[in-house]
């Protein structure tokens, strides 16, 4: 069955999807299966947003072929060529503020195929002039006309609330990711790049590191081009730990905290 968006004509949001699912087919609504119940979830508890306020929709109007009775396949290439003029017509039309890229296919139709969730979540970027002209191409619309309708919409990428069921560690990210989007919307947060959740962190020095176990931490050099005198570590957010070259066994110590940590 083809699923069309849904939600008001005139919204500020329009979250896009990868494809629809097999609720989805059988209903003929977007995002009406587990992971629909997720996205209503965030949308109201992390981001503070009515869902009934967004307009809903996918890339990609039919669900991928599958000979699985539940699961559902990635979209095609074939799938998003057959179905990409109507998400252009319903953007156009529309016209949003905001747009919420729901997973990578969604969003490298927008940013383009070198984007990535990973890259991108938390942070708010103007829809590209490439899409911009594609979106005028696919809907037979002068391209002044489309940048006048589109040129002041900023694309947020948002991790698929669908992995939060799959695996629980990603539900964090997913909160993080509607919780700015949020956010931004409500002008609590400048879209404009860069975006320092932590103007002023708390840096601190240290002779020695604490043994922990390997994790994600965020390493950087100090100093000046071809004259490094110290490192930087963090492993919480909002705080760095600075290390001197001159410390001969902070910097042993530093090493193999970094080869522990992968």
């Amino acid at each position: 069955m083809r699923v069309r968006g849904e939600g008001p004509r005139d919204a500020i949001i329009v979250a896009i999807g990868e494809a629809s699912g097999l609720f989805e087919d059988q209903v003929g609504r977007p995002f009406v299966g587990k992971s629909g119940r997720e996205l209503t979830r965030y949308f109201q508890l992390s981001a503070r947003i009515d869902r009934s306020d967004v307009y809903v929709t996918n890339l990609v109007k039919e669900r991928p072929e599958t000979k699985r009775v539940t699961g559902n396949n990635p979209p095609t290439a074939a799938d998003i060529k057959r179905d990409e003029s109507e998400l252009a017509a319903e953007l156009l039309s529309i016209a949003p503020m905001w747009v919420v890229a729901i997973g990578r296919y969604s969003l490298q139709w927008l940013l383009g195929r070198k984007a990535t969730v990973t890259d991108c979540r938390g942070f708010a970027f103007p829809l590209p002039d490439a899409a911009i002209e594609k979106i005028a191409r696919l809907t037979a619309t002068n391209v002044d006309r489309a940048r006048r309708r589109l040129g002041e919409t900023l694309v947020v990428s948002v991790t698929h609330p669908a992995a939060g069921l799959h695996d629980t560690d990603t539900q964090s990210d997913i909160h993080f990711d509607f919780k700015r989007l949020g956010e931004f919307v409500r002008g609590e947060l400048d879209p404009t790049p860069p975006i320092d959740q932590f103007p002023e962190p708390d840096y601190r020095e240290r002779s020695l590191l604490p043994s922990l176990t390997p994790r994600r931490v965020a390493l950087d050099t100090e100093g000046l081009v071809k004259r490094i005198w110290g490192a930087s570590v963090s492993w919480q957010a909002g705080t760095g730990y600075v290390l001197r070259c001159s410390n001969a066994q902070a910097m042993r110590t530093f090493k193999r905290f970094v080869l522990d940590s992968g």
